[in-house]
């Protein structure tokens, strides 16, 4: 719970003042929303923070702006052509990673990020692990750019499985590895898992 918090007390004033512009009742919006009506009430009166999903089906179904309900800067609504010329890049959050992001089915596409500042094709998923936290811990939403990546970047890596994690992409020994932050994390390599792209930002996973 953010208790105190003018970051939460901020954002759910926003969200506020997003379901009352749609003329909704709090009850109306939750279930729009997909989430329970003390939630709604507890973020908009800055006691919980909106976790990721909640912030995506709010982008979803009413047009939002994430960077507005974020920060309050910008418009309301999305899609609108910034005084700078510049446009938000819709950005995919996909469940299930694959060497071929672009060919991940519409199953495995929880939703689109609306967010400005980040380059074209940028990808977005949830992080597996800790291995990173608190840079990037479990849950958290990364953004990525699917570009090849220096020694020394952070990295999204992708197993066989689909889960992708945050890791610092290393030389050793004159092969490529992928390091977490904390040693009990096993050393990766490119027999392990796939790197996909150097991360570009993160929306934190709040509790």
């Amino acid at each position: 719970m953010d208790k105190e918090n003018p970051d939460s007390v901020t954002i759910g004033a926003r969200i506020r003042e997003l379901r009352r512009e749609a003329e909704l009742t709090q009850q109306a919006f939750a279930k729009d929303v997909g989430v329970s009506l003390p939630t709604v009430h507890r973020v908009e009166t800055g006691q919980r923070f909106p976790d990721a999903m909640m912030l995506i089906a709010i982008r979803q179904k009413f047009d939002a702006d994430l960077n507005w309900l974020l920060t309050g800067l910008g418009d309301m609504k999305r899609g609108v052509i910034k005084p700078d010329g510049a446009q938000e890049v819709l950005i995919p959050l996909i469940r299930k990673l694959s060497k071929r992001l672009m060919d991940s089915p519409a199953k495995d596409v929880e939703g689109l990020l609306s967010l400005p500042g980040f380059p074209p094709g940028a990808v977005a998923c949830r992080s597996a692990d800790d291995g990173c936290a608190p840079r990037v811990s479990a849950g958290d939403v990364v953004i990525f750019a699917p570009v090849l990546c220096d020694v020394g970047d952070w990295v999204v890596v992708c197993d066989e499985w689909g889960r992708g994690v945050v890791r610092q992409k290393r030389e050793q020994d004159g092969k490529c590895v992928y390091v977490a932050d904390h040693p009990g994390y096993a050393r990766l390599t490119d027999g392990d898992v796939t790197c996909l792209g150097k991360v570009c930002g993160t929306i934190r996973k709040f509790a």
